[in-house]
């Protein structure tokens, strides 16, 4: 295969181009709109647009869930969810769901005044890990790394936990996890 060659025009327009979008004031602009965090590390982030938050989770050894607007300002905790990790926003927007690995449970908070509503126990030993929601039906990975115990659970719309929804073994919690789909039935 032979190389293409741009003509001395075409290859002026592109370099003129490229500079455009990431020369020096790119980067300036881009550096001025840090915003500092009051949280060490983080283990998960959700946006949830409708509300404007950024939901934040700061994992193992955190003791609360830090919430600010979309561009990272007016923060707020919501304290008392110890170890919060995978977040996933309710179908409807109106709760997010906080996996609890050390307090073995699922904690569901409004979106709308940001304290937690429920806590779904997930059982002794369980550490759900990351979450997602499908059909109604809230998803959990669960169990420890290297216990070959964990597997699938799940919460119905009536707040029921199950486990085991899977046949599979698992050497760490497996991570369930969605992706937006057309309503358009097919043809």
């Amino acid at each position: 295969m032979k190389p293409a060659r741009l003509s001395p025009p075409t290859a002026a327009a592109l370099l003129l181009g490229l500079t455009t979008v990431i020369g020096p004031g790119a980067l300036d602009s881009y550096a001025a709109s840090d915003v500092p965090l009051p949280i060490a590390h983080f283990a998960h982030i959700v946006v949830d647009a409708p509300h404007g938050h950024l939901f934040i989770s700061g994992g193992a050894g955190t003791d609360g869930i830090l919430v600010t607007d979309l561009d990272g300002g007016n923060p707020t905790m919501i304290s008392g969810e110890p170890g919060a990790t995978g977040f996933a926003l309710s179908a409807d927007g109106s709760a997010l769901y906080a996996a609890l690995p050390d307090q073995n449970a699922i904690a569901a908070i409004s979106t709308e005044n940001l304290t937690e509503s429920t806590r779904y126990g997930t059982g002794a030993g369980t550490r759900p890990d990351s979450l997602a929601v499908a059909g109604g039906t809230l998803w959990f990975g669960y169990g420890a790394v290297g216990a070959d115990a964990g597997g699938i659970g799940s919460v119905d719309g009536s707040g029921t936990v199950a486990l085991r929804q899977d046949s599979g073994t698992w050497a760490a919690p497996p991570t369930p996890a969605t992706t937006p789909t057309s309503n358009l039935s097919e043809t």
